[in-house]
């Protein structure tokens, strides 16, 4: 089986277990906003330390370096407003859609 095989299979996985944790944290009425900040500081301090050990910090500061936090305030936002939209819809209407 090839390696691109794969990781499709383990990505869709794993964004239903994301999606399946929204979910799950809507139901039981989670504080949406507390729950995404946990999730972001653990993925911030997962690449951290993948920054550290794999990085020479040449060249630190680019568009890109922007553009990456940009996109990490916007997914927070969207994943807040993900969980609390979540609560108002059934599970059976979500989960085939998504």
């Amino acid at each position: 089986m090839e390696l691109w095989f794969i990781l499709t299979i383990v990505s869709a996985f794993t964004a239903g277990i994301g999606s399946f944790t929204h979910k799950v944290a809507a139901e039981t009425h989670y504080d949406s906003a507390l729950l995404t900040a946990q999730a972001s500081i653990l993925s911030f301090l997962l690449l951290l330390v993948c920054t550290v050990v794999f990085s020479d910090f040449s060249h630190w500061w680019h568009l890109s370096t922007l553009l990456a936090g940009l996109t990490g305030m916007t997914y927070f936002v969207v994943l807040i407003l993900k969980i609390e939209v979540l609560k108002h819809i059934d599970a059976a209407i979500f989960f085939p859609i998504y």
